[in-house]
């Protein structure tokens, strides 16, 4: 068996973060200031995304995150990037994995609630336990969705970074998602569908 087939077994899983310290980068230059930072960055145009766990208590959790990236083919890798003050993060760890729910078209009300400090984000919210982790998949708020198991974990400025190996998903049969820009969302644009997507 390789590392590949087991990835609870794959050697980058850590029992602490590793911890990157900018001030030993040897870095002279002074960064931006945080409201520029913020304009920059929010004129990125991205998709929406649930990212969900299991506590401790056996209780579901969940983040709405746009900082999600495609990080390797071969193995099929992603990474979130999840403040640290956010109380959810302590849930994927403790997972080992997370889902991400890539958020259909008009949820942007799903977004808001996942964005918030709510103790109860997922009442009236439907979930399902996904077919290979176990955690919670958004199935009716979901336009595709993502099952990871983390193997690595970095703790960069004020974020961490965790990599997941995808090790289950469907692929989306139909449908559009919701998009994120300057701070508002929108839907994928009639004029960007696929041929034969709607």
């Amino acid at each position: 068996m390789s590392m590949l087939d087991d990835p609870s077994a794959h050697p980058a899983i850590p029992v602490q973060p590793s911890i990157v310290s900018l001030a030993l980068m040897g870095n002279d230059m002074q960064p931006v200031d945080s409201g520029t930072f913020r304009a920059i960055m929010g004129s990125l145009p991205t998709g929406v995304c649930v990212v969900s766990a299991i506590d401790e208590d056996n209780e579901p959790r969940g983040l709405t995150c746009n900082a999600v990236c495609s990080l390797s083919q071969d193995p099929p890798l992603v990474l979130v990037c999840v403040n640290l003050l956010n109380e959810s993060l302590r849930a994927l760890r403790g997972s080992r994995g997370f889902v991400v729910n890539v958020l259909r078209e008009d949820r942007s009300g799903v977004s808001q609630l996942f964005a918030s400090r709510s103790a109860s984000k997922f009442d009236g919210v439907f979930w399902e336990p996904s077919a290979v982790l176990e955690l919670p998949l958004l199935t009716t708020d979901a336009l595709v969705h993502a099952e990871c198991r983390i193997v690595a974990d970095l703790q960069v400025g004020d974020h961490a970074i965790l990599v997941g190996m995808i090790v289950g998903g469907v692929p989306p049969l139909a449908g559009r998602p919701l998009m994120y820009w300057h701070r508002g969302y929108s839907n994928w644009p009639d004029a960007a569908l696929p041929k034969g997507t709607g």
